[in-house]
Formats: C-alpha cells, sequence, structure tokens
C-alpha cells in the first residue's frame, strides 16, 4: 500500500470549502504504519500493529480544526492514545476528515468504520462503551461511504518578518 493521499479519497459529500475553524464534530485521522511493530500506548501497555492503514475516529467539541492541527503537531504533550501511536517511529499521518456536528457523533461513527474495519481492541475509547475507536483498513474503502465528511484546511497566520 503506497502513500495516503486525499486524491484517495472520494466523497461525495465533501466541500470544497474545508471546515470552520470554530465548528464542533467529530474527525478522522488516516494514519499509516510502515512496518510490523509493538508501540506503548500509555495505560494500554504494548500493542502489536500489523504494516498497514488504520482509521482513527475522534471527537473535537471545543473545535475541529485546533484538535486535528495538533496531531499534526510535531511538539505536543503525549496524553491520548492517539498521541503515542502518532509519535512512535514508522507511523505516518496521511490526512484528516471531518464531520461538523453540535452532537457527538463519533461512537456512531466508531461503529460503522467497525463494519468493515479490525478494531485494536481498547484504544481511544476509555470514555465510552465502544471496543475500539481506531480500525486497521484496506486502503480508504471503510471511510469513502460515510457522509457528511470535509477535508480539514488549516487557517495559516501570517508571519511578519523584520
Amino acid at each position: 500500500m503506497g502513500k495516503i493521499e486525499m486524491k484517495d479519497i472520494k466523497k461525495k459529500s465533501a466541500a470544497s470549502g474545508g471546515v470552520n475553524p470554530c465548528q464542533k464534530g467529530a474527525y478522522l485521522l488516516l494514519v499509516k504504519i510502515s512496518k510490523d511493530t509493538k508501540i506503548e500506548i500509555g495505560a494500554l501497555s504494548k500493542l502489536f500493529f500489523e504494516k498497514g492503514t488504520y482509521v482513527y475516529v475522534g471527537s473535537a467539541m471545543n473545535g475541529i480544526e485546533k484538535r486535528v492541527k495538533r496531531h499534526f503537531g510535531k511538539r505536543k504533550k503525549i496524553f491520548w492514545h492517539i498521541d503515542y501511536l502518532l509519535s512512535a517511529p514508522g507511523v505516518k499521518l496521511g490526512a484528516a476528515l471531518a464531520k461538523p456536528s453540535k452532537l457527538r457523533e463519533e461512537c456512531k461513527i466508531a461503529n460503522k468504520i467497525a463494519l468493515e474495519g479490525i478494531p485494536v481492541l481498547g484504544f481511544g475509547c476509555s470514555d465510552c462503551n465502544c471496543n475500539s475507536h481506531l480500525f486497521k483498513v484496506d486502503g480508504t474503502s471503510a471511510v469513502t461511504n460515510l457522509k457528511g465528511f470535509r477535508k480539514v484546511k488549516f487557517h495559516r497566520k501570517k508571519q511578519i518578518s523584520k
């Protein structure tokens, strides 16, 4: 499997304008793991991850752009399960999609992806009753049929040079 790119995700419902920086909702992270590996994931201890593509389902009720930008950042406090995964060698964050909503929908979305993906048990779901919020998937097929998702575009502040 090659590099994960947004062009691989053909969304009929995708809006060209991206996501408003203040919008709340759920988001998906497409993650590529380059080789079979064991990774320390906080309280879950060491978990085995097969080489391949994974989809993580998260919630951003204080702003989608801010949360997703944090995941793409290199310097951050390791707090959530996904932080441990993304900071591991051989793990690359490929793309982010968001579904603006005032309601918490990440569990409903995770249950839909679970129909096609293989769950990493206990990952990302310590605050709910789901089996997982991270799934090994075959490419991006598990997300192409989800409705209402848009590409996350970051709004960068212009820097003034002196």
